[in-house]
């Protein structure tokens, strides 16, 4: 990419970087990837921050919506990592383009994969179509291209040679950018927080700046504030003399007209230069180098301060090169690093934990700086899974029941989540609630109690019969529970224009329905979910099992997912089976007895008990407790899918397992919760696995105060990103 092709844009480029698609909606996707689940999280910032500058140069560049940070595993993001993840082999080649270029011709090496370049060149070019078809401009990267290939053609009905025309030449100045901008950046970033984390002074001055700049600035963006923030300019060149992006510059030497080579004579060196001579100037050593910078080892971002650049030999700074052939990006990556620095500064700061390096060992294969074992951090992480879960399920009960987006898994503080939250968080007087209505109903009756608080009642009702107006207005119709509950309404209106009395019409009654899916459909879902993946961490011989089954499921599939694929897992279906008998959403089922007409009660001699159970008598029945006695389940503390295998259930009495009750009072929710259970699993374990951690608990402890089986303090494991295929 030739400088005259980038300068004469360059400041429109830097302008889409803060546009509002970028920091409106890229930052906060930013955000929430490094936002922690409460105020304090040890995450590895590498990829956050890689993610964040692939959607910056997807959305600045080809005016295309990467969505990275919300999609980790997106097209641009698994095009990116292919071109900065370096094994041996691939650190062979990417240095072959430097040292040995004899050896790229002969064994044809390539900077981007085949399917990368297959990508990158059918997306610009598909791109640059598209907006010369409809005229559309959006002041990015491609519309510079689009006006370069215009001029070109009309220089070449004029007889002129263009200086550039050719669709694959022009896809690959936006590749160059591509692959050029996302992966220095983001490492910048990350050194940045790795700095201002073993340096809190320095942090502390750097956020008291930015708080500074918003405050003064009504809390607006500009590029004026950013480029006014002199002490980040200061710690971002810091960090770029500790970690160039590149450890060295590769020149030529050019001599003059006439003359074959260039003399040193003048540097008190006896030595001629030939002409086309390499040459690899080391600017990280030089960077580092105690006879250009002043106590080089130390983080001191005041040696850029014009008082103090006297110390040092400004001349020895070169991490975009220097002179006339300097990185020709070096406003833009400074631009969208100072950008993702500010709003990440703006809400959090970072300290350092057991696992932050004393000093960070650099990748030797690696062609650019970057940290040694940034992969496995990437691909690990240590989080709580039952609220991850619960978004999820959240999600899923929103637009089953109520064909609504209720998006929690993007906002975790959606009203939805939060009403959710209500119902199931319980502290003592809410337990005492909860467990009024099964034990002492007429407390219930006398104090007023109700299973919704006032605002998530209001919240339900108003969400239900909106959504089923709206509905009825319009004719739109989503095959969802909404329509069933419109139609039981049309059909009890129906009833009563024919004298009947009908089963259901009351407005609150139909809403009180869809409540009800709601609360009973995903906490317990959430909770089987996170159970599962608890005693996948403790049993990982059996998460193999499983894994080996979803991924022999979406080969056998063409990797489509269906119901009957869904209803085909048959070792799935049996370890949730085995996790509801160890973790039932309820602990017990309440029943009342109902005698026959003319009978006052219901006798229990046929079962050798000489007790006559009275009509309307409530039954508990403690069927955790059933489901763990040794009399009705084989060695039942340990975690045995295979129970259920037709062969093996001879030796268990199937009698007692009732997870979700038994008989014709069972839970009409069953299929569902099982689907909704299973298809979660199937994707979390097409992409990750999970192990055991410091904060995994050795045996759950269960909350005495929760109604249904809620673990204390949540589950923690390690999860592992690792794709099936």
């Amino acid at each position: 990419m030739s400088s005259r092709w980038f300068k004469l844009k360059l400041k429109n480029v830097c302008q889409a970087t803060h546009n509002s698609d970028v920091h409106e909606s890229t930052i906060a996707s930013l955000l929430l990837k490094l936002d922690a689940k409460t105020n304090s999280t040890v995450i590895e910032v590498k990829e956050p921050n890689a993610l964040y500058t692939t959607d910056v140069i997807a959305i600045t560049a080809y005016g295309l919506q990467a969505n990275s940070l919300t999609d980790p595993n997106g097209i641009f993001r698994r095009n990116g990592k292919k071109i900065f993840t370096f094994n041996w082999l691939r650190s062979l080649e990417a240095k072959a383009f430097f040292f040995l270029p004899i050896v790229v011709k002969l064994f044809g090496f390539k900077v981007f994969s085949t399917d990368t370049t297959i990508f990158l060149r059918d997306t610009i070019n598909r791109t640059m179509e598209e907006r010369m078809r409809t005229g559309t401009t959006r002041n990015d990267l491609i519309d510079i291209l689009i006006k370069f290939r215009r001029e070109a053609e009309e220089e070449v009905k004029e007889g002129k040679k263009p200086f550039i025309l050719e669709r694959d030449a022009l896809a690959a100045q936006a590749a160059i950018f591509f692959s050029a901008g996302f992966e220095t950046s983001s490492t910048t970033m990350s050194f940045t927080m790795y700095e201002m984390a073993r340096n809190p002074d320095l942090q502390q001055r750097l956020r008291e700046e930015v708080r500074e700049a918003f405050l003064s600035n009504d809390g607006k963006l500009t590029y004026e504030m950013i480029m006014g923030l002199k002490y980040m300019d200061n710690v971002v060149k810091e960090v770029l003399r500790h970690y160039p992006p590149l450890p060295f510059l590769d020149r030529v030497c050019t001599p003059k007209a006439g003359e074959e080579g260039y003399s040193l004579k003048a540097f008190n060196m006896d030595f001629n230069v030939p002409g086309n001579m390499p040459i690899y100037i080391p600017q990280q050593a030089i960077q580092m180098d105690p006879q250009h910078f002043k106590d080089p080892e130390s983080f001191n971002p005041d040696r850029f301060l014009p008082e103090n650049k006297h110390e040092n030999n400004m001349n020895a700074y070169m991490p975009f090169g220097i002179g006339p052939h300097n990185c020709i990006g070096e406003r833009f990556a400074m631009l969208q690093t100072k950008l993702g620095l500010l709003y990440f500064y703006q809400n959090h700061y970072v300290t350092v934990c057991d696992k932050t390096a004393e000093k960070i060992q650099l990748d030797p294969r690696a062609i650019i700086i970057q940290p040694v074992g940034v992969d496995a951090k990437t691909n690990s992480t240590v989080i709580e899974v039952k609220e991850p879960n619960a978004l999820y399920t959240t999600d899923v009960i929103a637009i089953t029941a109520y064909g609504l987006q209720a998006n929690s898994l993007t906002d975790p503080n959606d009203i939805f989540r939060r009403n959710g939250k209500k119902i199931f968080t319980f502290n003592w007087l809410r337990s005492l609630e909860a467990k009024a209505f099964f034990f002492l109903p007429i407390v219930v009756k006398l104090f007023g109690f109700k299973v919704f608080s006032t605002d998530t009642t209001i919240f339900l009702r108003d969400t239900i019969n909106r959504t089923m107006e709206e509905r009825m207005r319009t004719g739109t119709t989503r095959n969802d529970l909404i329509d069933i509950l419109i139609k039981f309404r049309r059909e009890a209106e129906e009833e009563v224009k024919e004298g009947k009395k009908p089963f259901i019409l009351e407005r609150d009654a139909l809403a009180a329905q869809a409540a009800i899916f709601f609360s009973a459909g995903f906490e317990t879902s959430s909770t089987t979910m996170s159970f599962t993946m608890y005693e996948m961490a403790r049993n990982p011989d059996l998460q193999q099992r499983l894994r080996e089954e979803v991924r022999e499921a979406f080969l056998s599939n063409d990797g489509k997912l269906t119901y009957e694929m869904i209803m085909g897992l048959k070792y799935m279906d049996n370890v949730v089976k085995e996790v509801l008998r160890h973790y039932p959403p309820l602990p017990f089922l309440d029943r009342v007895c109902t005698p026959k007409a003319g009978e006052e009660g219901y006798s229990l001699k046929a079962f050798n008990m000489d007790f006559n159970v009275p009509g309307n008598m409530p039954i508990y029945i403690p069927q955790q407790a059933i489901q763990m006695d040794p009399q009705h389940f084989k060695d039942p503390e340990s975690f045995n899918p295979d129970r259920f295998l037709p062969e093996n259930k001879h030796e268990n009495n199937m009698n007692a397992y009732m997870p979700f009750g038994i008989g014709p009072h069972n839970c009409i929710g069953e299929r569902f919760a099982m689907l909704q259970t299973k298809l979660g699993l199937l994707y979390f374990y097409q992409n990750h696995y999970v192990t055991v951690c410091d904060k995994t608990a050795e045996k759950i402890q269960l909350d005495p105060r929760a109604i249904i089986i809620q673990p204390v303090g949540g589950i923690h494991m390690n999860v592992v990103r690792d794709p099936l295929f």
